[in-house]
């Protein structure tokens, strides 16, 4: 069959047409379809970015918020005794307060670090029910006029006390009433976790007889801040033998945290 100038012309259309449909559907389309799967994967990807990015831009928040906590928690430890391990090292702390109220040592002992419950301080105080209350506590004001006056007792009432590293430290000493005065004072002044626990004073009379209508006459401190009792009828007036049991508490400060 013979054709003619115008049958090859739309032959050769023909054939172009199919070779490009075949491209298309061969290689364009498994391309177009891979675009769509690669744009799916872009967006995924941006979306975890965006997620981390936002992380990171929280991290000078966080190292802030993070050295607030420990700035506060250095603060707090101000309030407690560096550690002191051994007795003696204790002694040697407490020795200052000895000399500079020139009492006199009869008997010292000071522990070793151990640990021990540091108890919360709070006022037991208790609500008397009946029919009564119970009658008149229509609205429930009674009982929340209570919890609202007593809530910082009754949270603490609920806290579990702590167990924290404690040294104790007894000493018996010989002074005159000012002495001995003077040295309580000095404990209860240190600005630490120190709590006196127990005096016990041997002759709150200072060796006086009570009945006595005699008074003491003191002669002018010395270079060292010591007074002597110049009418004395013996070295036990003006003088009495007093024992203080002393608790201290330690804690350990935390490291600074590494967030550079």
């Amino acid at each position: 069959m013979k054709l003619t100038y115008r049958d090859r012309i739309i032959l050769l259309v023909v054939i172009v047409l199919a070779i490009l449909a075949i491209g298309f559907f061969a290689l364009i389309k498994p391309r177009i379809n891979d675009i769509k799967d690669n744009d799916a994967k872009l967006s995924a990807v941006k979306t975890e970015w965006e997620g981390i990015e936002a992380e990171i831009n929280k991290i000078p928040g966080l190292q802030d918020k993070i050295m607030e906590v420990y700035d506060d928690s250095i603060e707090l430890c101000a309030d407690f005794e560096p550690g002191m391990e051994q007795g003696f090292e204790l002694d040697q702390y407490m020795q200052k307060y000895v000399d500079e109220c020139n009492v006199i040592i009869d008997k010292m002992e000071a522990s070793n670090v151990s640990e021990k419950t540091l108890d919360f301080y709070y006022l037991e105080t208790e609500l008397v029910k009946g029919s009564m209350f119970e009658s008149a506590d229509i609205n429930g004001g009674y009982q929340a006029g209570y919890e609202k006056k007593n809530k910082t007792d009754l949270a603490l009432s609920e806290r579990t006390e702590e167990s924290v590293p404690a040294q104790q430290y007894g000493i018996q000493v010989r002074g005159s009433k000012s002495e001995i005065w003077k040295f309580m004072q000095r404990i209860a002044d240190i600005d630490k976790a120190v709590i006196i626990k127990e005096v016990d004073i041997v002759d709150y009379y200072f060796g006086m007889d009570p009945n006595e209508e005699r008074e003491l006459t003191w002669s002018t401190p010395d270079e060292n801040g010591v007074s002597v009792p110049t009418n004395a009828l013996n070295e036990d007036e003006g003088y009495s033998i007093c024992t203080f049991v002393v608790d201290l508490y330690y804690v350990y400060a935390p490291e600074k945290p590494d967030i550079d």
